[in-house]
């Protein structure tokens, strides 16, 4: 897998990411059970570990930015 397949990966994963965050917060900010917004959740939840696998068998594991320049020397 190219580094340029890789970063977009990685950046679809941390929009995915910000979305699973609104959407829990709009399911937590009802006083309602949303199921559209449940739905939606889980299929962004399931697209994130897809993409997670994709990168741990490409031995790219997804790392938070804060983390990958927090561990270099």
């Amino acid at each position: 897998m190219t580094s340029t397949e890789i970063e977009a990966l990685t950046q679809a994963r941390e929009q995915l990411a910000r979305s699973r965050l609104l959407l829990a917060r709009r399911i937590a900010g009802t006083g309602e059970l949303d199921l559209s917004s449940v739905e939606a959740l889980t299929k962004v939840i399931a697209a994130i570990e897809s993409i997670d696998r994709v990168l741990l068998d490409a031995g790219q594991p997804y790392m938070p930015r804060g983390m990958i320049s927090e561990s270099a020397p």
